[in-house]
This record gives C-alpha cells, structure tokens and sequence, in this order.
C-alpha cells in the first residue's frame, strides 16, 4: 500500500473537501492529540485490493505447503530470521510454528482480521521465553507432587497430519 499523507483533524474538520481530495491519491492518516490512535481514510476499493492480495498470496502459501512437503522447512528459517525466538524452541515445534502461522495467517485474512495472528504469536513467543529457561523447562517438566497417575503426552498437530 502506498504511504499516506498525515494530517491533522483539525484540518480535516476545517478544509474536509481538500483533504478528501487527497483520498482519491492516497490514504490520509488523521492525527489526533492526547494520545488517541489515528484515523485512517481510504478508499474502500483500494482496501478491497489489498485484502484480496493478502487473502491470495496466504491461501497460495498454505496450498504450497501442502503440495510441496519441503516448504514447512524451508519457511522454519524465514520465520526464524523474522522471529528470532523461535530458535530457542525445539525443532519439532519450530515446525508446528511454521504450519500453525500459515493456517492461521490463511483464517486471518479470510475473515480480515490479524488479532488471532496476533494471538497466536504471542503464544508461541511466550513457550519460546519458557524454554529460554532450562530451570523453568524442568520444573514444569517434573512430576506433580502428589499425582501417581501418569498422563500421556498429547501428539503434537504437525504429527496428527
């Protein structure tokens, strides 16, 4: 997407036509005081467009992976140069990572919103600090006291494909 103008709201709510003007070339992003998140304005067909690049190129990605067994793989490093806490997680979740991004990348734009990514993230980053810890990675590796009933361990998600 192109860059946008700043202006302030004042200004819009002064001169609204000449501000909208500049709509038909670029978003406007409109500054707000005390702290207030933006506005953006747009033009709902240059937003359509874009959804619909992010909604081809992720449905594109998650069929590549699907056809292509070498793509999980290969995106691991990607993610880890974006992402690089995703080193400290063990392999086979460095993997579940890399397939769960792509599924949930895929549900995100298909609905257009990006907080379950968000979300989802922010899980994975939060086991990657947990296993920053090798104290902490024992401790919740350890048996509970008080509990003799062993639990098996659940199959990871890439496993269950």
């Amino acid at each position: 997407m192109r860059a946008a103008h700043a202006q302030t709201l004042t200004e819009f709510l002064r001169k609204p036509n000449q501000v909208l003007k500049k709509v038909d070339k670029h978003d406007v992003v409109l500054k707000r005081t005390g702290g207030k998140p933006s506005i953006r304005l747009s033009l709902e067909s240059r937003v359509t467009a874009s959804s619909a690049g992010s909604e081809l190129a992720a449905h594109l990605l998650a069929d590549a992976m699907t056809a292509l067994p070498e793509i999980p793989d290969k995106l691991v490093p990607l993610l880890e140069h974006r992402f690089p806490w995703v080193r400290l997680l063990p392999a086979d979740d460095r993997l579940a990572f890399a397939r769960e991004f792509v599924e949930t990348l895929q549900a995100c734009v298909s609905v257009g919103s990006a907080a379950p990514l968000d979300q989802m993230i922010g899980d994975w980053k939060a086991t990657a600090t947990a296993y920053a810890d090798p104290t902490l990675v024992a401790r919740l590796k350890r048996p509970l006291p008080g509990s003799s009933t062993r639990v098996p361990r659940p199959a990871s998600r890439a496993k269950k494909r």
